[in-house]
């Protein structure tokens, strides 16, 4: 059996760190080869709008849209 992590978004850009969380959580998993699937919920609906994630840094975090893009291509093929 394949580990599965199901991560909820649910804030968006105006609250950084909370918005941040879900997709450091989910790189991480991706990368120690476990399935994630994410839901989107609310304000965390924006972040998948076409250019806001590259807008959302948070301290002590990686950029947002880079941590997408890791995981994109984590996931990609």
């Amino acid at each position: 059996d394949h580990e599965k992590l199901v991560v909820m978004v649910t804030h968006g850009p105006d609250e950084p760190e909370l918005a941040t969380i879900p997709f450091a959580m989910a790189g991480a998993a991706v990368a120690s080869d476990v399935e994630v699937v994410m839901g989107f919920q609310g304000n965390g609906c924006l972040l998948v709008k076409k250019g806001v994630a590259e807008t959302v840094t948070a301290p002590e975090f990686a950029p947002l849209g880079g941590l997408l893009e890791s995981i994109r291509e984590c996931t990609a093929g």
